[in-house]
């Protein structure tokens, strides 16, 4: 049985509606043929290719290769007419048709068939309406019209437009370069949401050149981004030691043992309440708010960017070594996140008699508390701990005021108020 769990920021940020979900290859295993087929792989596309067009001696050749002889002996249309009745054939499984049950920041796929498109059509309980781009001049302003719209970007391509010799199908990673010509408006828009939200990847490899070029356009933001999420039932260790350097946290599940596990993690009411449309928020704070709540004040606004970090589950942090973290150096909350820090029992001690307890069974309303310690002993980083697992496991709203600013007492006054 996979004892693998789904970390609980990442359903809390589900939750919420944050989640851009990315989908490869892989995200189609499991999907419905009538002749019980598996999507083809890229070598099984080249061999499927090679036997329809060119002759058995091109059996096992490139695809890239394949594709543009094929091209060449016949024309564009013939060869990707080809190729969209193999993907056509495909519908969706039970897993694929769950995925309308949640919304989405946005949807982006390398994948050219119409699973997605499929699972939006047939499910009535959707939360959002799929708003499908496939390449640049596709106005976003017709095309989401409806409050409840989900931008779905088909990177490489859609077999319902195979006509378009501008736009053809990108086969292989190689032809990036060549053909992101008049869809790199798609590509711009992944890297601009990426600045806020987190990336469930599903469906890829590290060995996957689609993947590795996009990881590549996100490294050059810097750390300063989510950390994201990479969803697959064959991660190695080392792989998962690598994503981890690139802020993105494996999990070790097939897609379809994902969205069963979801299920069991969000219920069908707190799916039906996260399709309520929530007002824009100057600060990610603002969720805890009481309804209602007036406008914070410029004052309030600058206490909150300036003075404090706010403790949530997408907090982004700059990337540290363990390596420098363990000589003693220890700056931001990457290494909380990554659960760098020894399990200590005083935690879970200061966690129930202080955070965990009925506000009700509290002496007074305001409380103080001295951690005391010999220089070295881990102060800092025990109440780093203390936020972090206050905020994210037990929901509790934390902040971490700034060391090197003086605290003011009238700042403090309106937040609190």
């Amino acid at each position: 049985m996979n004892e693998t769990k789904i970390p609980k920021a990442l359903i809390d940020q589900i939750k919420d509606g944050n989640v851009i979900l990315f989908l490869g290859a892989g995200a189609a295993f499991d999907s419905k043929h009538p002749k019980g087929n598996k999507p083809p792989t890229g070598k099984q596309l080249a061999n499927l290719i090679s036997e329809k067009f060119l002759g058995k001696e091109y059996l096992d050749s490139d695809l890239q290769y394949v594709s543009e002889l094929a091209i060449s002996e016949l024309d564009l249309l013939t060869v990707q007419k080809f190729i969209a009745d193999i993907f056509k054939e495909f519908k969706p499984g039970d897993h694929h048709l769950s995925i309308p049950l949640y919304r989405w920041n946005s949807i982006f796929t390398t994948n050219y068939d119409i699973i997605i498109e499929d699972s939006y059509d047939k499910v009535k309980e959707r939360q959002q309406i799929l708003a499908t781009f496939i390449k640049n001049g596709e106005r976003v302003k017709d095309k989401m019209s409806l409050p409840n719209s989900i931008m779905y970007n088909k990177l490489h391509g859609s077999i319902t437009d195979i006509s378009d010799e501008t736009l053809p199908l990108i086969l292989t990673p190689d032809q990036y370069v060549e053909h992101r010509e008049n869809r790199d408006r798609l590509f711009d828009r992944l890297k601009e949401q990426s600045y806020e939200y987190p990336i469930l990847f599903v469906g890829f490899s590290f060995a996957d050149l689609d993947i590795r070029h996009t990881l590549k356009e996100l490294d050059k933001l810097g750390h300063a981004r989510p950390r994201s999420y990479m969803v697959g039932p064959s991660i190695t260790d080392a792989e998962q030691r690598l994503w981890d350097q690139k802020k993105i946290s494996s999990i070790k599940m097939t897609f379809k043992e994902f969205m069963d596990s979801l299920s069991n993690e969000i219920d069908e009411n707190e799916r039906k309440l996260s399709g309520v449309i929530r007002d824009k928020v100057s600060h990610p704070i603002m969720k805890k708010f009481q309804s209602g709540a007036k406008e914070p004040s410029d004052r309030l606004m600058e206490f909150l960017d300036r003075d404090i970090i706010y403790i949530h589950p997408n907090l982004a942090e700059e990337n540290t070594d363990p390596k420098v973290f363990y000589k003693g150096y220890f700056e931001g909350w990457d290494p909380i996140i990554k659960n760098y820090d020894v399990q200590r029992d005083v935690t879970d001690k200061i966690l129930s008699e202080v955070f965990v307890i009925d506000e009700e069974d509290r002496l007074t309303d305001q409380e103080l508390f001295i951690i005391n310690g010999n220089a070295g002993s881990g102060k800092t980083v025990l109440l780093h701990r203390l936020a972090w697992d206050a905020s994210v496991s037990f929901e509790k709203l934390c902040i971490y005021y700034k060391s090197d600013i003086l605290i003011e007492y009238n700042r403090i006054s309106d937040f609190i108020s």
